[in-house]
């Protein structure tokens, strides 16, 4: 399929933000990653992905980056710091929501997450997202949310000398399963 439409992926050196961009490309779309450090994506994404060098904190790389873009995907992480969670989950958003605004980008796609919901926010990233959530919500930008509950990919992750650490949502408890791996 051959498309003039372009995608900018934000995250697409992390795990699920290359296989959006992967896919995207498989797809006929032209894809753009806005990334920190060009070099180091280079040995991680086709050759096909415009680079783009910014950071999602930065409203002014944000913006370049969604010059002449259809769609953006995000998929990013903050860490594991608080002040970093919401500088990237949140405030980073927003650049992205105020940048599509002013580029005129049709649609922008989010990877969140199943426990993200307005009961559920006693981790910083629950809570970023969730405001982020809200942002894009009433942003006039037409948008998807993804609340996945695990890919495939990310599994091994959560698996530590043979147990599984899951979220079980709602109870707000954590539950540990013996697998054999």
């Amino acid at each position: 399929m051959d498309n003039e439409e372009t995608i900018l992926v934000i995250g697409a050196t992390g795990l699920l933000g290359k296989i959006a961009a992967e896919q995207f490309l498989s797809d006929g779309y032209k894809v753009k990653a806005l990334v920190r450090n060009t070099n180091a994506a280079k040995n991680i994404l086709p050759k096909e992905i415009e680079l783009i060098r910014g950071d999602v904190t930065q409203y002014e790389t944000v913006l370049n980056a969604a010059k002449d873009v259809d769609y953006i995907h995000i998929s990013i992480s903050g860490g594991n710091d608080s002040k970093d969670i919401l500088k990237v989950e949140l405030e980073g958003i927003r650049n992205v929501i105020k940048a599509a605004q002013k580029q005129n980008v049709t649609r922008i796609s989010m990877i969140s997450g199943m426990s993200v919901n307005a009961e559920n926010q006693l981790h910083p990233s629950e809570k970023a997202k969730f405001l982020a959530e809200q942002d894009l919500e009433i942003s006039g930008v037409k948008y998807t949310i993804f609340k996945p509950s695990f890919f495939m990919e990310t599994l091994q992750r959560f698996v530590q000398k043979n147990k599984a650490l899951l979220w079980e949502n709602k109870l707000i408890r954590f539950t540990l399963l013996r697998l054999k791996i």
